[in-house]
């Protein structure tokens, strides 16, 4: 009976130190990429009707509406999204019940965790078959701190961090399972234990390293022959293989999509040499074992360039290689004598590796969230120094006092930390304060305010935050000049500006400047609306400005190119610069029938054009009216003799 009381408080503790850190967040709104999951789901959207399609589709095509091809690799992550459907079912879009659930399993978790290290470090032929585990205070501990660790607080705080508390628990429950299974060699454990790792791929792909992880966990911890490391290994292969046959049936392909990402916001490599991305990539895996030490300051944003890149000749780069280099060399020494420090180096690096960006790009340089199931090895370890030195009296109440340090330090951060994610606005202010280098964060605190100023009545106070905003709009572009996002807010402002003071030059100067970097879908759309309002020539200059110009001249992208011509054409039929801009990228495409109505249309109005019969005598050799051609190009040789030299494929 004392033994269970005993268990009992540590748990009522953990309850109770959860709970008080993570109530303050069922009353905070959805943020960031819960819309992607939940509120514009249209999986789950559906509740229970809609969970065999969340299963049979990526995890971003109830979102996009199709099937999508923005991320290498794809999305499957069905898990969270089928419990959301679930929680939309019954209670609707209510936030409180998504934060309570987030909660409530994320308790589940340590609980697990601290099952797991109790049964991972107490083992014996004497206790094997004991329901009972290790209900040590230094056990409690470990599993305090991971409970209050701030590094955790995205995770929980953030409603779509479901897919990484699942996969925690689940991928905890197979570890646990497992060795059950060896200390009780029955075998209903170990299919308990495969349908529990299946179940965290489910949640997330980041439990795949765990099919390496928890077999190696016994040659340290059961004193194991590599023989059944290996077939530990090849049992928890099974569940893997069926997650990877569903994979493969619900996105069509196993793990590459042959998406070739473009854009340092979908790949912060994909402009590095390769020195940069190894020497970033040591530098981020030491950031990493900071955070999990001394976890300030916290963001949400790792995006370009909060991190930039480092050469590997940077010190920084060498600093992390040698302790890298450092701890490896310690994890490679101690295999031979089962050293548990050595499982905790390997159990990191391991686990880490599938978000580190060595092998597969994760559309960012890091993530906090990423720490998650690494963490597991910071437990192992308070764990392992208490039972290396419980004995000793002097260490033992040194240990203790770090502990206590860590822990207020811990439950302190965390406190301050979590208020952060109570709605969007908040969230931006505080990562634009940290991660003033990332142009995703300086663009989305100045979306946060075009939120407020698209509903904002009073002229002073929008113009007020419309200047405050682009301020961090600059600073975005400053920082990724070709940032498709921050390229649309810099037109969406100038858009608000003109609501205001109804000056469409000035408005019209800033949409060539976004398109002059690259299309940007919103200012096809607002001038759509403003075609009607706005003066004709104007419209009709900035439509051959930017086709003509901007996009078939210095870009050659035709297909743009021909939109906005076609737009300045419905405009205005007769405009001298869009019938001379239609006539030569029509034939470039090799429209020529619509090249040669457009040369006829501006030699009929405006006058002879050596550009003009030259392009339509093309297109008519082209088009069958070999005659015609031919007297039109002479036309244009008599104009301009130096058209002669000129060859046109």
């Amino acid at each position: 009976m004392k033994y269970f009381n005993k268990t009992f408080i540590h748990f009522l503790l953990l309850g109770i130190a959860i709970f008080g850190l993570y109530w303050q967040t069922t009353n905070f709104d959805f943020v960031l990429d819960d819309r992607i999951v939940i509120t514009h789901n249209n999986f789950v959207k559906k509740g229970i009707d809609g969970i065999a399609e969340i299963f049979g589709n990526d995890s971003m095509t109830g979102f996009l509406g199709k099937q999508p091809d923005l991320l290498a690799g794809g999305r499957y992550r069905p898990l969270s999204l089928a419990v959301f459907a679930l929680g939309y079912e019954l209670f609707g879009m209510d936030t409180f019940y998504f934060h309570l659930l987030n909660i409530l399993f994320y308790l589940a978790s340590i609980l697990l965790l601290y099952i797991t290290l109790s049964r991972l470090f107490n083992f014996s032929e004497k206790n094997k078959d004991s329901i009972k585990f290790d209900n040590k205070p230094y056990i409690f501990l470990a599993a305090l701190l991971f409970a209050a660790h701030p590094v955790h607080t995205e995770a929980v705080a953030n409603i779509k961090g479901l897919d990484e508390i699942l996969a925690f628990l689940f991928g905890i429950g197979a570890f646990l399972f497992a060795l059950i299974y060896f200390d009780k060699k029955k075998l209903l454990f170990m299919v308990i234990s495969g349908i529990s790792f299946l179940l965290s791929l489910f949640a997330k792909e980041s439990t795949l390293p765990l099919l390496v992880a928890i077999p190696v966990s016994f040659y340290f911890f059961r004193n194991s022959s590599l023989k059944t490391v290996l077939r530990f290994f090849l049992l928890l292969l099974i569940p893997t293989v069926i997650y990877l046959l569903i994979r493969n049936g619900a996105l069509g392909f196993l793990l590459n999509n042959n998406v070739n990402t473009t854009g340092i916001m979908n790949d912060p490599y994909i402009e590095a040499s390769a020195g940069q991305k190894v020497g970033t990539i040591l530098f981020t895996l030491l950031l990493y074992l900071k955070l999990l030490f001394f976890p300030h300051p916290l963001t949400h944003d790792y995006y370009p360039f909060h991190i930039e890149y480092m050469e590997l000749y940077h010190p920084l780069s060498i600093v992390a290689f040698i302790v890298i280099a450092s701890l490896i060399w310690v994890a490679v020494k101690g295999i031979k004598q089962r050293n548990k420090l050595a499982y905790i180096i390997f159990f990191f690096f391991i686990t880490i590796s599938i978000v580190s960006n060595v092998a597969i790009n994760v559309g960012t340089f890091m993530n906090e969230r990423f720490l998650f199931i690494p963490s597991f090895a910071f437990s192992v370890l308070i764990v392992f120094l208490f039972e290396k030195y419980i004995r000793d009296k002097k260490i033992k109440t040194a240990m203790f006092v770090i502990i206590a340090v860590l822990l207020v330090g811990f439950f302190y951060k965390s406190f301050g930390r979590i208020p952060d994610w109570k709605e969007i606005m908040s969230l931006n202010r505080v990562a634009v304060k940290v991660s003033k280098n990332s142009a995703r964060s300086n663009c989305f605190y100045a979306i946060s305010y075009y939120d407020e100023i698209i509903v904002e009545k009073d002229h002073e106070i929008k113009m007020e935050k419309i200047i405050e905003s682009q301020k961090y709009i600059g600073r975005s572009l400053e920082i990724y000049p070709e940032y498709a996002e921050a390229l649309k807010m810099k037109a969406a402002f100038a858009a608000e500006i003109y609501k205001i003071d109804k000056n469409e030059e000035r408005l019209l100067d800033v949409f060539r400047e976004v398109s002059a970097v690259r299309h940007v879908p919103f200012v096809d759309e607002f001038c759509a609306w403003l075609v009607h309002r706005a003066d004709k020539n104007n419209m009709t200059n900035f439509y051959f400005d930017v086709g003509y110009n901007i996009f078939a001249v210095k870009k050659q992208n035709f297909n743009v190119a021909l939109f906005y011509l076609q737009k300045g054409l419905d405009t205005n039929p007769l405009h001298k610069g869009i019938l001379f801009g239609n006539c030569i990228v029509n034939f470039l495409t090799g429209n020529y029938s619509k090249s040669i109505e457009s040369g006829n249309s501006y030699l009929q109005g405006h006058g002879e054009n050596a550009e003009m019969y030259y392009y339509v005598g093309n297109s008519q050799i082209r088009n069958g009216q070999q005659q015609q051609g031919l007297e039109n190009i002479e036309k244009a040789y008599q104009l301009n003799p130096e058209l002669r030299n000129r060859k046109l494929n």
